[in-house]
């Protein structure tokens, strides 16, 4: 099972890779120049609501498995792998915030414990 849940999430990311090369969006690229990321086992993706709000997350290998460094609100925060979703989404989560991948790769939901939902997909 966790074997099928790191090859799940390295095609998630290679996907999102090849499509993220081939997608040019004007908006977008102002604030994907701004994300150095100069390491290729490392995948960045800017990722907002539609009010506005915006994360940035980073998958990077932690183990045998993926993590999320999230940026937020001026803060970052570490996220470990939890296993999935009752939809089968991969969830990751640090005890107060928590990250589920939806199975696009493009998009994702973040919550916390004292907060509703907020919905987020690359713009």
């Amino acid at each position: 099972m966790k074997n099928l849940f790191k090859i799940s999430i390295i095609m998630m990311l290679t996907f999102s890779l090849t499509a993220c090369g081939n997608k040019e969006d004007s908006a977008a690229q102002p604030q994907s120049e701004s994300v150095q990321n100069d390491d290729p086992m490392n995948v960045t993706k800017i990722m907002s609501t539609e009010k506005g709000d915006t994360v940035v997350l980073t998958f990077f290998p932690k183990g045998d498995e993926f993590a999320i460094k999230l940026k937020i609100d001026g803060q970052e925060v570490e996220l470990d792998p939890k296993g999935t979703s009752e939809k089968g989404n991969p969830v990751f989560s640090d005890g107060h915030y928590g990250w589920e991948m939806f199975v696009d790769g493009r998009s994702g939901r973040l919550f916390t414990n004292d907060s509703e939902d907020r919905f987020y997909k690359e713009r």
